[in-house]
């Protein structure tokens, strides 16, 4: 019999579907999610409270730790392209006014030439966020469900749908379904219509349903049930919000459907607008022309916007990755620049 025969169900798109992961973000979603599990752990040691925030604000922070030699080679190659600066001016002003493919092509040969001799790459600067976009994107998808990743996490899911599937034993199969009908409806993708049956063997598409609900959603669902059951329950949705809420925004829902969720994108493009702003401080000197200089000032405001658009579409959990990612980018820019712009005004001495 299934869990929902003779009703209809349907999915609203203002509620995330659990896609299956494919073959290149499923492997990275269990790489991180064991980390994230192993830091949840430690982080749950001292306090429940936040713990799953805090385990990702550790996460960033122990993968930017992990891409400092990369950060150091492309601030190395940075301080190399100032250096370069006045001979790539040399080479450009040579073919200012050729316009032609030929002398384009020659003008790029030469260019290329400059930095094979120097070993800069001048692309060097977009390698940290190229890596860092398979963590943003697999980091989305254990947000959507971290019960599946998170052990401590998954316990108390796990307890939430024995508790569900318990009423079973106090009610029969068409009361069951009359209670559970309208709050799961509009919670299950049409590939789960068929999934369930009146057993043990629903359990799993209980917590995917039910990691979907809002706190209201879960205040009227516990209000529908027995009312032996209020106490347990309410102490169990408790328990998974102290690991799951971070400063009362839910880490697994999406950011922008409700507050304080969307401070998370506006926090998301101001700390991407600070750290790209003092990046361009750094690189304006760079631009040989003013179409880069053009160039350099739309992308400033530009990538504060698009990231901030796209970490409303994601689940906060994600923002909150790239805000500590920004921060951290803008503290360790501060740091190396010190060092290396200081370490090459004394070679120039």
């Amino acid at each position: 019999m299934s869990l929902f025969s003779g009703t209809a169900l349907f999915f609203t798109g203002g509620n995330m579907v659990i896609n299956d992961p494919g073959f290149i973000v499923g492997p990275m979603a269990d790489f991180f999610g064991s980390i994230l599990n192993f830091l949840f752990d430690f982080v749950n040691g001292f306090t429940t409270y936040n713990s799953l925030g805090v385990a990702i604000v550790l996460l960033t922070i122990v993968t930017r730790i992990l891409m400092l030699p990369l950060a150091i080679k492309t601030q190395k190659s940075m301080v190399a392209m100032q250096r370069l600066n006045p001979e790539m001016m040399k080479i450009r002003k040579k073919y200012e006014g050729e316009k032609t493919r030929e002398s384009q092509q020659k003008m790029g040969a030469e260019l290329q030439a400059l930095y094979a001799k120097n070993k800069v790459n001048p692309l060097g600067g977009c390698l940290p966020l190229l890596i860092q976009m398979p963590i943003f994107i697999s980091l989305n998808f254990i947000m959507q469900q971290a019960y599946r990743y998170v052990t401590e996490i998954g316990l108390v899911f796990n307890r939430i749908s024995e508790k569900i599937l318990a009423m079973l034993d106090v009610m029969d199969a068409s009361e069951y379904l009359q209670l559970v009908g309208p709050h799961f409806e509009a919670k299950i993708p049409r590939s789960m219509l068929d999934a369930g049956t009146l057993n043990a063997g629903v359990a799993s598409d209980i917590e995917t349903i039910v990691s979907r609900f809002s706190p209201a959603e879960w205040y009227g669902f516990i209000a529908d049930m027995p009312q032996e059951m209020h106490a347990a329950m309410f102490e169990l949705v408790a328990l998974k919000d102290s690991y799951e809420l971070f400063f009362g925004i839910n880490l697994g829902q999406l950011s922008g459907t409700s507050f304080p969720g969307i401070i998370i994108p506006i926090l998301a493009a101001i700390t991407t607008f600070l750290a790209s702003y003092f990046m361009t401080k750094l690189t304006s000197s760079m631009a040989t022309d003013q179409t880069q200089k053009q160039m350099q000032k739309v992308m400033l405001y530009m990538m504060p916007f698009m990231l901030g658009f796209f970490t409303i579409q994601m689940a906060a959990g994600v923002g909150v990755y790239w805000i500590t990612s920004s921060i951290f980018q803008f503290v360790q820019q501060m740091v190396l620049n010190k060092v290396f712009f200081k370490t090459d005004a004394q070679a120039v001495k």
